[in-house]
């Protein structure tokens, strides 16, 4: 059985806007909670708007930053679950650095967006499988009037009931 990563589109389209805006690392880190073994729910990406270190190579947020946002999560019942960032210019893969990180950090989850001549690709992994997680997109509430339903909700990738 596969690793499963359930979180908006939207959500992920945003980072990956930001990413392809940045000659440099960037990082956001995820909120939400591991309903199984083989399943972590993201409910939000957080962002901060100073980093501690900000490179092409590396990227770190400041301590009192990252503490307000488990803070929060808490607050709501989360959990910082793990932290998503980019490879300006090399492949979405998790380095030993990267996997350093979430066992020192205790995330059980990390998620790499690589970015190479504007276009990115994004994986997920848990720390206790060398495999990338398997995404799927929840279903993000619409108006009524947006709303889409039958062939034309399946071409539009929103006949993902969850």
């Amino acid at each position: 059985m596969s690793n499963r990563v359930k979180l908006k589109k939207s959500q992920l389209d945003y980072f990956r806007k930001l990413a392809r805006k940045s000659d440099k690392e960037i990082m956001a880190y995820l909120v939400g909670e591991v309903k199984a073994k083989d399943l972590i729910v993201i409910d939000s990406f957080e962002y901060t708007k100073d980093y501690h270190t900000q490179t092409e190579q590396q990227v770190s947020w400041y301590v009192t930053e990252y503490n307000k946002v488990r803070e929060r999560a808490e607050e709501r019942g989360k959990s910082v679950i793990g932290y998503i960032h980019t490879h300006p210019q090399w492949d979405a893969v998790m380095s030993p650095v990267d996997y350093e990180g979430c066992v020192r950090d205790m995330h059980p989850l990390c998620g790499i967006t690589s970015v190479n001549k504007g276009k990115t690709r994004t994986r997920f992994w848990v720390m206790d499988s060398s495999l990338p997680c398997d995404v799927i997109y929840v279903e993000e509430k619409r108006s009524s009037k947006t709303k889409r339903s039958g062939p034309e909700a399946a071409e539009a990738g929103q006949d993902q009931g969850l």
